[in-house]
């Protein structure tokens, strides 16, 4: 939902800040973490899709690992955050097996 002015909108950021609004999900998958945010602001800038790109999902945790994807509802946010998850586990399985 849109906030209706800056103020509302600046108000509900520093909340969510501290109360972790913006979190969609978060897992752990060995030594990754794969992450779903809301971004509260429009990341399409005008270049794509005419809809707003309001949510972000990144694995984090490997310099050889570089995963974003950006969604336009939740929905696609956490059926992508669950798909992050699927290649962090292939990723770690892989590592695990050029240890041995």
């Amino acid at each position: 939902m849109p906030a209706p002015d800056l103020p509302t909108w600046g108000a509900w950021m520093e909340r969510a800040r501290t109360d972790d609004l913006r979190r969609v999900a978060l897992t752990e998958v060995g030594p990754l973490t794969v992450s779903t945010v809301f971004l509260a602001i429009d990341h399409s800038h005008g270049l794509g899709p005419v809809r707003p790109i309001l949510f972000e999902t990144m694995i984090f945790g490997a310099d050889d690992v570089e995963y974003q994807e950006r969604y336009a509802t939740r929905a696609e946010a956490e059926h992508g955050h669950r798909e992050a998850v699927k290649i962090a586990q292939l990723y770690v399985r892989d590592r695990a097996g050029q240890a041995r």
